[in-house]
């Protein structure tokens, strides 16, 4: 398999020669297979919806750089339905989480999207990947095939009141009063994981009105007997079933007992290493983490930025699926060709154009995946 320089470098090679010969539609929609890699890799275990993703493949592969050098919109020269349906041929929707009973649900309702989980994968058996690597994405998603029954097990356990306030807490419209108690519990995130959805609460600094029969000493500082009510007679304790409950979404971990050996990779080690199927969502619901996009080493975004991307033969192996884990690198090599078109572009039409290419000490921000 070639590393992903080569096959990033066809791919705008194959583009530029059709895109002068043939429709737009026509050229994306026979697409060479050898290009199917690519396309899979960028989309893999993306939790966006399909329109959604289709843009956002669509602005890597057709930077704004490119847009603003060649004057085509990125919708002339990738077409978002092709584009769609390409990646609807090499990848496939996977749905974890809750499959409650329609004795609970009911046959004509929706699950909730709070319980839910989809992620676009790539088929890899299509693919002739790397062992290690292929080892790798079968056992995340069986983690997460396994996370998703534990959940659903602890589900069937609670009464059905619970199950019922499971899925109206997931539906915040149909959510009520009675069924107040709590069940926002943060899971501890990894190390190398950042919290998507942490806000944290600002604090008032207003003081709440005081009693007329309260004194200026009353207000002077906080009272420890309100930090710590007591409780009273009358307070009702915890059921059991609630106490089930809390603990059913903090169960949603890593499953250590399915835990494969970490491969000698350095790669595959930080990949793996940071993976949990699910987490929760400080909104009570449940969300994938390490998405595709994101970073779990910046030791290892500078060791690969700096390596030779030609250079099968480096340490790290090829690039184009050992080191796919982080679109960083992905984007940073994307924008590089990207600044060298520019600079082809307008060597060719320096009487026309007139555009700054000196290169960038930073590369903006694409959109966060």
């Amino acid at each position: 398999m070639d590393d992903y320089h080569t096959v990033l470098t066809k791919f705008h090679t194959y583009r530029q020669e059709q895109h002068s010969t043939t429709k737009p539609d026509d050229w994306l929609t026979a697409l060479p297979a050898e290009f199917d890699p690519l396309i899979a890799l960028l989309a893999h275990e993306k939790d966006y919806d399909l329109t959604y993703l289709t843009t956002h493949l669509q602005y890597i592969l057709y930077p704004s750089e490119l847009v603003g050098a060649c004057g085509e919109s990125a919708d002339s020269v990738i077409p978002p339905l092709a584009l769609r349906d390409l990646i609807a041929r090499v990848t496939q929707p996977m749905r974890y989480g809750l499959e409650p009973p329609i004795s609970v649900r009911g046959p004509d309702e929706s699950l909730p999207s709070g319980v839910q989980v989809t992620l676009c994968e790539a088929t890899i058996d299509r693919f002739e990947l790397p062992s290690s690597l292929r080892s790798l994405l079968q056992d995340r998603q069986q983690a997460r095939i396994d996370a998703a029954q534990r959940l659903n097990q602890r589900f069937r356990e609670l009464p059905i009141q619970d199950q019922l306030t499971v899925l109206a807490a997931s539906h915040p419209r149909r959510a009520s009063k009675r069924h107040a108690f709590e069940l926002v519990i943060e899971t501890p995130l990894p190390p190398d994981c950042a919290k998507l959805d942490a806000t944290p609460r600002r604090q008032s600094s207003k003081r709440p009105a005081a009693d007329d029969t309260s004194t200026d000493g009353a207000l002077s500082g906080p009272v420890e007997g309100d930090r710590h009510p007591k409780k009273h007679k009358g307070d009702k304790e915890p059921s059991d079933s609630q106490t089930r409950l809390q603990g059913f979404f903090t169960a949603v971990g890593r499953d250590d007992t399915h835990k494969a050996e970490s491969p000698t990779n350095a790669i595959l080690s930080d990949y793996e290493r940071a993976f949990r199927p699910f987490y929760l969502r400080s909104t009570g619901t449940l969300a994938p983490t390490n998405r595709f996009g994101r970073s779990v080493s910046t030791a290892f975004d500078q060791r690969v930025l700096h390596a030779d991307p030609c250079n099968s033969s480096h340490k790290d192996g090829p690039v184009l699926w050992q080191s796919y884990f982080d679109v960083d690198q992905i984007r940073t090599r994307i924008r590089r060709y990207a600044q060298s078109q520019i600079k082809s572009y307008t060597t060719s039409h320096e009487a026309d154009v007139h555009i700054v290419t000196d290169e960038p000490t930073a590369a903006a921000a694409l959109p966060v995946s």
